[in-house]
């Protein structure tokens, strides 16, 4: 987390187990205001003497939430029948309950990629306060994000067969069997990377996912083999 010296903590109610559905339709169309019920957020502050700081819980925690600069980054990671537009994004900053800014957008309607199966978004801490790295599946980019803005930061360009086609993500499938019969075509590809750390010149990320038949692999490979020297 960002600019203070304490833990984020996300707790839920086992009381209430909601399918990813149930939560969308929770998000756009409940009229509640308060999801406590659902979920905590809290605070640990670090300093000498420890104390928890019980945090407003959004709607928009029923979805992965970060904290972050006095905010939430939250993830929508699939298609979302309850939202009219047709574009939706993967990453939202929400303040007071409400977006305030949105980070890669996708189309969203039935039949594409996010239809079929959840999107990975990776988000990870780096040496700065003011700084998160996203990365996103099947993206060989490594992206910033700062309270105000999101940036490419370090673009990688890995060999064709290890990288998914770009038409993979605008591909209309007919249905679900041919979705995996395309990813199982590309069975070898990088899924993903995260846990990125960068030290110096050296940019790490242990461990590299790799999609094989249709299912993700971690990659067992040293350390040594995705170190990247970095300006």
């Amino acid at each position: 987390m960002s600019s203070k010296n304490a833990l984020f903590v996300v707790g839920r109610n086992k009381n209430y187990t909601i399918p990813p559905a149930k939560a969308q339709q929770l998000i756009q169309q409940s009229s509640k205001q308060d999801f406590s019920k659902y979920v905590s957020l809290e605070l640990i502050h670090l300093e000498k003497n420890y104390s928890v700081e019980q945090l407003p819980v959004p709607r928009y925690a029923l979805n992965e939430i970060y904290y972050f600069n006095d905010k939430y980054i939250t993830v929508n990671n699939r298609y979302n029948k309850y939202i009219t537009d047709t574009i939706a994004y993967y990453l939202n900053v929400v303040e007071d309950d409400k977006i305030v800014r949105s980070y890669f957008p996708f189309i969203n309607l039935p039949k594409l990629w996010p239809f079929y199966e959840s999107v990975d978004i990776a988000i990870d801490n780096t040496q700065s306060d003011t700084t998160l790295y996203i990365t996103r599946q099947f993206d060989n980019t490594v992206y910033a994000l700062n309270p105000d803005s999101l940036y490419t930061r370090y673009p990688f360009v890995f060999p064709a067969d290890k990288t998914m086609p770009a038409s993979f993500q605008s591909t209309l499938f007919k249905n679900n069997i041919d979705f995996n019969t395309a990813k199982n075509k590309n069975n070898k590809v990088i899924s993903s990377f995260y846990n990125v750390l960068k030290h110096q010149h050296i940019l790490f990320s242990p461990p590299i996912r790799f999609l094989m038949k249709g299912k993700i692999f971690f990659s067992t490979l040293s350390i040594k083999n995705f170190m990247i020297l970095v300006r």
